[in-house]
């Protein structure tokens, strides 16, 4: 059975958290993060390695005593990844504090394969389409919502129920905003108001309603059903983002197999105990990894222990 997920695995376009039935640890303990550089100076106190977008990062995912407001999208990318970090390292180590390099069970932890885990994806696909725009030029930011998004992200439980997760999730969405109206040419997504896509379909892309419950999803044809499944989400809640509980119906978990493309449709979220490509196909639960269900409460970091781990 093909699943979403697993097609781009530690590349850009990887789903941001699958989950796993691995042990996590335990409760919201609250960690704080490091500043990741935002005004462009080094960090004295360590080697301060330059990441794409001129920004520096410090080397460690959680430090700080506060939680910087980014001002720009790029900004909000670059803390989100270290943001979700110092959780991932909170719930697989007891430690949200672990540097890098620092001795973790197994070896030490490699913190630059937990940024590239989370590179240009954001908190469940918020920052999407960032690094393919002028981010400047066509995404705006709420710095307060930018501010929420990282502190809720900090104080994710290492066992999530639903409702924590879509609150972050709001906040990080709500935190950029697209420019671009209906019907303006576009690029990603993330140029585009609430409420509309980028289709990329017509006139190479632009800024278009949602479709409605029933509506067609498969916008985007280019012979790889995983690639498309993914990106077409975007035709049924803003910018993959849950928002109006609708999800494209790509996958025919019955036949095991994907639908035709003129099949793909906005459906309604699905119950807790039916099969997800992602958490948006989940009503009130989240899409467990790596058996593809919805299930509530979710160990959401522990797939990934392992995986940032330098032996």
């Amino acid at each position: 059975m093909k699943k979403l997920r697993l097609y781009a695995f530690g590349s850009t376009f990887l789903f941001v958290l699958g989950t796993g039935l691995l042990g996590a640890c335990g409760d919201d303990t609250v960690v704080s993060i490091t500043d990741a550089g935002f005004d462009g100076s080094t960090d004295a106190t360590s080697d301060a390695p330059v990441i794409p977008d001129g920004s520096v990062d410090s080397g460690r995912d959680a430090d700080a005593s506060t939680i910087p407001t980014p001002r720009s999208a790029t900004e909000l990318a670059r803390a989100i990844e270290s943001t979700l970090c110092g959780s991932l390292t909170r719930c697989c180590f007891d430690n949200g504090n672990v540097p890098d390099g620092g001795a973790v069970d197994g070896g030490t932890y490699n913190g630059a394969a937990c940024r590239d885990l989370f590179r240009g994806l954001g908190f469940e696909f918020s920052s999407i389409g960032i690094d393919k725009v002028d981010a400047g030029a066509v995404i705006g930011i709420d710095e307060a919502k930018a501010a929420q998004c990282l502190s809720s992200i900090n104080a994710l439980k290492c066992s999530l129920e639903s409702p924590e997760l879509v609150a972050a999730r709001t906040l990080c969405f709500d935190a950029l905003v697209g420019k671009k109206t209906a019907n303006a040419a576009c690029t990603a997504s993330v140029e585009c108001g609430k409420g509309l896509y980028c289709d990329t379909s017509v006139n190479g892309g632009t800024c278009t309603a949602l479709k409605p419950q029933g509506g067609p999803c498969g916008f985007v044809n280019t012979g790889n059903e995983e690639a498309d499944s993914y990106v077409a989400e975007e035709a049924c809640s803003w910018r993959r983002s849950g928002d109006t509980q609708l999800h494209c119906e790509s996958y025919d978990y019955n036949a095991a197999a994907y639908k035709p493309r003129n099949e793909w449709t906005c459906q309604p979220a699905v119950n807790a105990g039916q099969g997800c490509n992602s958490t948006v196909w989940c009503k009130d639960s989240i899409c467990e990894f790596p058996s593809y269900v919805c299930e509530s409460p979710n160990q959401y970091f522990s797939y990934y222990c392992g995986r940032v781990i330098t032996p």
